[in-house]
């Protein structure tokens, strides 16, 4: 949650080298929702360079698939959602993850 709050405060404005993705990929096991706010955060703001950042490392995407596969209809909303705004910007490979079972 306090990440979530950091997240907000900066309007996702984060340094692409801090944990936060290795730390939201962690924990969106077990907490899926508040993970896809986070994600929606990051990956809506006005931090491009850091969004190429994460999008090519691969770690917006292994996040992902664990959001969608929690079964929290908030969380998957939230992050299809993310995924959408994702696609528009061209990462058209992100369509792959509304296959996912």
């Amino acid at each position: 949650e306090r990440l979530l709050k950091t997240v907000e405060k900066t309007n996702g404005d984060i340094d692409g080298e801090f944990i936060v993705m290795d730390t939201v990929k962690s924990l969106s096991d077990k907490h899926p929702l508040l993970c896809a706010k986070i994600l929606k955060n990051i990956f809506t703001s006005s931090n491009r360079r850091d969004r190429y950042v994460f999008m090519h490392t691969g770690e917006f995407r292994e996040a992902a698939v664990k959001i969608l596969g929690s079964g929290n209809a908030d969380a998957i909303k939230a992050i299809k959602e993310t995924i959408d705004y994702l696609m528009k910007l061209g990462y058209d490979d992100l369509r792959t993850l509304f296959d996912l079972p």
